[in-house]
């Protein structure tokens, strides 16, 4: 009888949980595992949080880390980093607008595509915009929908 396990592959806050608060062990044997798994991205991550900051600077000055085995490099933030829970939050993309909810309502409104509208954002009021999406309203589920 076979027992299909399905497994989910690991993501980049499942491996900093397991540096820092769980200190779990990996199997850096296991595809899903090695393939995730991406030093760059993890020391950026673990960095941009100033607990951590003296442990990564000592990580990240070495000539030679860039070329170092992942399942070292965890082993070796695992023992280095305290073990507490840290929240991290991932930046947001550089350019991401505070109003960019706004642009499908005024795509719907003018009928024209997302690039068009941010030509269209840039020439109009924040008046002219406030009286456009008057015209929308909130609904249950919390999305606008047209009056």
């Amino acid at each position: 009888m076979s027992t299909d396990v399905e497994y989910k592959p690991l993501k980049l806050f499942d491996f900093i949980k397991g540096m820092t608060s769980q200190k779990r062990d990996l199997d850096f044997n296991d595809p899903l595992v090695s393939k995730e798994y991406k030093q760059f991205i993890i020391n950026k991550t673990i960095s941009s949080s100033e607990l951590y900051v003296p442990a990564m600077n000592d990580t990240l000055n070495h000539k030679r880390s860039a070329n170092i085995p992942n399942r070292l490099h965890y082993d070796y933030l695992k023992s280095v980093l305290p073990k507490r829970y840290v929240p991290f939050t991932v930046p947001k993309a550089a350019g991401a607008a505070e109003n960019d909810w706004m642009k499908p309502y005024l795509s719907d409104f003018f009928q024209v595509g997302t690039r068009d509208v941010e030509i269209l954002m840039k020439s109009l009021t924040e008046d002219e915009i406030e009286e456009i999406l008057s015209d929308y309203k909130l609904g249950v589920d919390g999305k606008m929908v047209e009056l």
